[in-house]
């Protein structure tokens, strides 16, 4: 396996992880108080950190090193 293969499968698992510990505190928040219907400030950014870590995943496809 290349470097960028290594670095693919360990970018995506980070961002997943990042994902579902997302999911799993916006549903924590839910079960508390039904009313919540919105992600927190912290866990937009998480998602749009982790959705990034897989965007750059997928642009190690096309450009190994």
């Amino acid at each position: 396996m290349q470097t960028s293969e290594y670095l693919q499968l360990a970018l995506v698992a980070v961002g997943l992880a990042i994902i579902t510990w997302v999911k799993m505190s916006y549903m924590r928040r839910a079960q508390i108080d039904p009313n919540v219907n919105a992600f927190s400030p912290r866990e937009h950014h998480l998602r749009v950190v982790a959705f990034g870590l897989i965007a750059i995943a997928f642009v190690f496809v096309f450009f190994p090193f």
